[in-house]
């Protein structure tokens, strides 16, 4: 009938969000079974169905109802090996383990561009489908709405019509001002006399004025460099000790900052979470993302003072500065 056959197109193709990731639905993890749920009957057509007690879907084997049910329970058997992170559904296990493993399996057939899940190569082919008739003037790119390229022609000019009451920080679009205005919103009673930005305790605020005064109070014992706070000090430090008090749980490489060891993890997890505004492509690191958008931008922040030529990346201007001084050129990686 073409009911029957309606269903049977949502049991194949529907997509549903289990636990973060996406999963190609089924019988088991939809409740879709039947297509009845408004009957206690537990026949249907001369089939036996197995009935939800909490929601009363029903289910044409009980394996796909004792499944089902943990929606209700919350129970997560499956769990990762490397992290720990478990998961209601086996398929939901698996996707997983692909940021681990970094393995993408479904490609783009436009661009190359690989995906660990079909739903988000899906997602991802939307930017060749949808038509987009803005296009930047400058670097060719295209978006749907007047609005969107006029906030990236912005990136190009360098305008920031958008600046915070609190601290006059200023931004290209509301959207980011928005961002922004969220570090101001919670508490900061400490308030810089200076630039009028907010801190939560009086500490912090000590710090913060030193960069305005210059005050470096605290000196390394070994080279005596000075610093304006304590944790610079103690970073600093590190570099004579050798001391790395953060290793990684995966490989066991070791790091003198938190931070940098946050942003190692993402190399095992093939989390990227820097997204270009402009293209679309991810960054698992802040500074990845920053030296990419300069060829969108064709900003080159780095200039020779001998011969005025300038550079996006900071390896090709050293490498350009030795051809003054002689040096032999030394291989580095770009955005060093």
């Amino acid at each position: 009938s073409k009911s029957g056959n309606y269903r049977l197109k949502i049991e194949t193709t529907q997509l549903e969000l289990f636990d973060g990731n996406w999963e190609e639905s089924s019988e088991a993890q939809y409740g879709l079974g039947s297509g009845t749920n408004n009957t206690d009957s537990v026949c249907e057509k001369g089939k036996k169905l197995h009935r939800c007690s909490e929601c009363s879907k029903t289910f044409s084997r009980r394996r796909y109802l004792l499944e089902h049910k943990r929606i209700h329970t919350g129970e997560k058997p499956y769990s990762c090996s490397i992290c720990d992170k478990t998961f209601t559904w086996k398929q939901s296990l698996t996707l997983h383990m692909r940021t681990h493993s970094e393995e993408k399996p479904f490609s783009c057939f436009v661009c190359t561009k690989a995906f660990t899940s079909k739903a988000n190569l899906k997602e991802h082919t939307k930017v060749h489908t949808q038509h987009r008739p803005c296009r930047c003037p400058i670097c060719n790119a295209a978006f749907k709405r007047k609005n969107n390229l006029i906030e990236h022609i912005r990136i190009h000019t360098g305008e920031k019509p958008y600046s915070c009451p609190v601290c006059s920080k200023a931004f290209t679009s509301k959207g980011n001002l928005q961002k922004h205005t969220k570090i101001h919103a919670e508490e900061r009673p400490y308030i810089c006399s200076m630039c009028n930005a907010g801190f939560k305790s009086k500490n912090t605020l000590v710090e913060h004025t030193r960069t305005h005064t210059g005050e470096k109070p605290f000196s390394c014992s070994v080279c005596g460099r000075s610093f304006s706070c304590r944790s610079h000090l103690t970073f600093h430090i590190r570099g004579h000790t050798e001391e790395k008090p953060y290793s990684c749980s995966v490989c066991k490489a070791a790091f003198k900052r938190k931070r940098t060891l946050v942003e190692h993890t993402r190399t095992h997890t093939g989390e990227k979470p820097y997204t270009c505004s402009v293209c679309g492509k991810s960054f698992a690191h802040c500074l990845s993302l920053t030296c990419h958008m300069r060829r969108h931008t064709g900003e080159k922040p780095y200039s020779c003072s001998v011969c005025k030529a300038s550079y996006m990346w900071k390896s090709a201007f050293v490498k350009h500065t030795k051809t003054h001084t002689g040096e032999q050129p030394l291989s580095s990686t770009d955005c060093g």
